[in-house]
């Protein structure tokens, strides 16, 4: 019988996808759990497993096109009825990767094992499969082996016109739409942060397994601001307003292939070491392109922080379908004028943009204000230090 394969749902906020490869030929043997396709979402690239086991019939859409969740993308001669009550909506690779084991016959001896979109990068990169130590099932090699195999010369860009398409062309499309339907206004303060740099300082010396950030102290003031003025997540949905449950705060990541905003769930409920921890590992999986795309969806508000790169102030663009975006540049030592005597105050300037069709200037200002009272006074920040 024949079984149609659908663009699968990888994520509550995925609309479409695009098929980047295919691993299979029409007319080619199927298993179930075979390497099938390679699909892009907005947030990552992701190999996706055959459904069902049978024969690859018809390739509906091909490489390089972008359809909605749900469209007919392929059919298959499916040999076994009972193939057809497999789901039609594979998950992610690695979002199964504990079950792989159970599916994945184990390699002969001598034989390299790969994924083929493994196999590809290392053809284009000139990278020797055998020299590589396979990070998946069975010492299988995957995408990230290979990446962690190739040179910097390799990698680097040589022509001086890049085409914008895949993920650069899928960030453009969403920076132009916040600009286009937001009313954007950006307020712009500074904050004295010397003790938030003594509490920083508190928790290095503290020696637990990680180093928490400015960032992640900024994370969590921000969960606690946002839990006494809500209304600064407020969002706007068919001309309706809308207050998100749960308080999921983004932080925005430069990754290789373009800005990602992974997701602090439930921040209002964390430490700044357990945000620390987690902030680490998703930091990890986006500068290794393994991303899953349930860490970067459901964000009510984002932190975009260039300190690091010397920045003092910018105006930040809203994270659609959020309302507020917080900008964050660098700590620098200012002197200031405290009852009538001048002193050096490390300063750090704080630029809140928001849409002002959900949110009003006075709401917004309230919640900066509180923002900046907690850096300048971060005591009462749960540290999660025992």
């Amino acid at each position: 019988m024949q079984q149609d394969v659908l663009m699968p749902s990888l994520g509550l906020t995925m609309e479409e996808g695009t098929v980047i490869e295919w691993f299979v030929s029409v007319g080619d043997k199927v298993d179930l759990g075979t390497d099938f396709f390679l699909l892009e979402t907005e947030k990552s690239e992701v190999e996706i497993e055959a459904p069902y086991e049978g024969v690859l019939a018809e390739i509906v859409v091909e490489a390089g096109r972008t359809v909605a969740v749900g469209a007919v993308i392929a059919r298959m001669e499916v040999d076994q009825v009972s193939n057809a009550t497999a789901a039609p909506v594979p998950a992610p690779l690695v979002a199964v990767q504990s079950g792989v084991q159970d599916v994945m016959a184990k390699p002969a001896v001598g034989k390299i094992c790969a994924t083929p979109l493994a196999r590809r990068l290392a053809v284009e990169h000139k990278v020797d499969l055998t020299a590589l130590v396979g990070s998946g099932p069975f010492g299988r090699i995957k995408r990230c082996d290979v990446e962690r195999g190739v040179s910097e010369s390799v990698i680097g860009v040589t022509s001086p016109i890049t085409p914008l398409e895949g993920r650069r062309a899928l960030i453009a499309a969403r920076m132009s739409e916040s600009t286009s339907t937001t009313a954007s206004v950006t307020l712009t303060t500074r904050a004295r942060v010397a003790q938030l740099i003594n509490l920083r300082e508190c928790l290095v010396a503290a020696q637990t397994k990680v180093r928490p950030s400015y960032n992640d102290v900024i994370v969590v003031a921000c969960a606690v601001a946002i839990a006494e003025h809500p209304d600064i997540i407020l969002q706007i949905h068919a001309e309706a307003l809308h207050l998100p449950e749960n308080i999921n705060i983004g932080f925005a990541v430069q990754a290789p292939e373009g800005l990602i905003v992974p997701i602090i769930r439930d921040a209002d409920t964390r430490s700044i070491l357990d945000v620390a921890v987690e902030s680490e590992r998703l930091i990890g999986d986006t500068l290794q392109n393994r991303l899953h795309p349930f860490d970067a969806e459901e964000g009510v508000f984002t932190v975009s922080n260039l300190g690091a790169e010397g920045i003092d102030a910018f105006t930040p663009l809203i994270n659609l379908p959020q309302s507020a975006v917080l900008g964050v540049g660098a700590i620098r030592d200012s002197v200031e004028v405290v009852d009538g005597a001048p002193f050096v105050i490390p300063m750090l300037t704080l630029s809140l943009t928001f849409d002002h069709r959900a949110i009003d200037g006075q709401p917004a200002a309230r919640f900066l204000k509180r923002v900046v009272e907690l850096l300048e006074c971060p005591d009462g920040l749960r540290t999660g230090l025992v």
